[in-house]
């Protein structure tokens, strides 16, 4: 989460293409060192130390691209650690907001498999992992629309309608392409599984159909808090999430004990659907407080 840092400082400078170059090369990077690892035979701490150096290694490239983006724009001479950002109101209520918001966020995947875990078995963890993996990819194309919607949102005027075009525009694009690998996992999710994880997972299939509803949500609402934070309103997506965190704990034991993974599948997707409701109800309120002002003012 440190690295969100030099992220935002990438964005404002506008310098996606580095964002991007980091994003696609520590993964290939992983591939690489994760194939000759099994090559070799290697043992299972290899491929924690694998994973440990990538993902350090890819933070600091981020450190290192933003602090020279900004020592060649002359913008590191005004940069002094404060704790009290005077020239910034309300810049520790946003920080807190957002970061708590982004713990969950990181959190949401790593304890749902824990707790299917816990409820299922290894087994049953082990396919509620494989189904979400796959169904994970699918909300790619949002995740990158997001990381370039945010700082363009932020420049622009909410009040009036350029914003909200831009928003469904990037809706409906996201969608597209999402729908688009949603078809492909439909079409050879069974496949596709027993080609990369092997025959004895097939059965993560039927928990891939279920759980292709959650970044279907995630990519028709990637805008959403973005266009929240835009409106000054830090808290919404924290409040959506735990939302969603509450109705997923909540459901997730007796559909697991009920249904099996499947159960499991439906409680995740029942946490992403409230948290979407949420993120959708709160920025409709945002809308007509913003947009029913300038309609009176120019009536």
């Amino acid at each position: 989460m440190g690295a969100a840092t030099p992220v935002g400082v990438l964005r404002a400078l506008d310098r996606f293409d580095l964002i991007s170059w980091q994003g696609s090369t520590y993964p290939i990077a992983r591939a690489i060192l994760a194939g000759i690892a099994f090559a070799v035979g290697a043992p299972i701490e290899a491929y924690v130390a694998i994973w440990f150096v990538t993902d350090l290694g890819g933070d600091i490239v981020l450190w290192y691209f933003a602090t020279r983006e900004l020592r060649r724009r002359g913008l590191l001479e005004g940069i002094r650690p404060t704790l009290k950002p005077e020239t910034l109101p309300g810049a520790w209520r946003f920080a807190i907001h957002v970061n708590l918001t982004s713990s969950l966020n990181a959190a949401w995947g790593p304890i749902a498999r824990l707790v299917v875990g816990g409820l299922l078995g290894p087994a049953g963890a082990a396919i509620f992992r494989v189904a979400s993996s796959l169904t994970d990819a699918a909300e790619k194309p949002a995740d990158l629309l997001s990381k370039a919607f945010y700082p363009e949102v932020m420049r622009m005027d909410l009040s009036t309608k350029k914003p909200w075009k831009l928003m469904l525009r990037g809706t409906a694009l996201a969608a597209t392409v999402g729908l688009a690998a949603i078809l492909v996992l439909l079409l050879v999710g069974g496949p596709l599984i027993e080609l990369l994880f092997g025959k004895e997972f097939l059965g993560a299939y039927p928990v891939i159909m279920v759980l292709l509803v959650a970044p279907l949500l995630a990519i028709v609402s990637f805008p959403l808090p973005s266009m929240l934070y835009a409106l000054d309103r830090a808290d919404a997506p924290l409040k959506a999430r735990l939302v969603g965190t509450i109705i997923f704990f909540a459901s997730i034991a007796p559909l697991a004990w009920t249904l099996g993974v499947i159960g499991a599948a439906i409680a995740f997707v029942a946490g992403t659907a409230a948290t979407v409701t949420m993120l959708v109800w709160q920025l409709v309120r945002e809308y007509r407080r913003v947009r029913g002002g300038v309609a009176r003012k120019t009536a």
